[in-house]
């Protein structure tokens, strides 16, 4: 089913904000990571200092999911659909799925959040896993990949 034939929801009345995890609100969520990443490969090579930083936290980020009690081994973006709509819900971050608003830390523009969530919504993907323990190379190669 294409795009144009029904909204893509980013979030709905019922999902969890960033916020009310708070072992988590410490330091930025792991979608805030990965979405400054995204950016950050956008403008800057790969073995930039910067680039590597922001890779390290990401990764670092995913580590720190695997030692919270009752998480699955991955963080999973998942694409729900109905007749009307989809909308994107994250496993790994909660015990329970949640809206995929909660994977980005309080207070981050949806204007930052855009870039990533058109990649979503283009590629029209179903599943979007990140293992616990995948390397930075195979982060870094999906970063390239997405932008191009």
């Amino acid at each position: 089913m294409s795009e144009e034939s029904y909204p893509v929801l980013f979030e709905d009345e019922n999902s969890v904000k960033g916020s009310e995890n708070k072992t988590a609100r410490q330091t930025d969520r792991p979608l805030t990571i990965l979405v400054r990443l995204l950016l950050l490969g956008r403008s800057i090579p790969p073995f930039h200092p910067n680039y590597k930083a922001q890779l390290e936290e990401f990764h670092t980020s995913l580590e720190n999911l695997r030692n919270q009690p009752h998480r699955p081994a991955e963080l999973h973006i998942v694409r729900e659909e109905d007749r009307q709509s989809s909308r994107f819900i994250l496993i790994g971050m909660e015990p329970k799925p949640v809206a995929l608003a909660s994977g980005f830390s309080t207070g981050m523009k949806r204007s930052e959040m855009e870039p990533f969530l058109q990649f979503l919504r283009t590629s029209e993907i179903a599943l979007l896993t990140f293992e616990f323990g995948c390397t930075t190379r195979s982060i870094s190669r999906f970063v390239q990949a997405v932008n191009g």
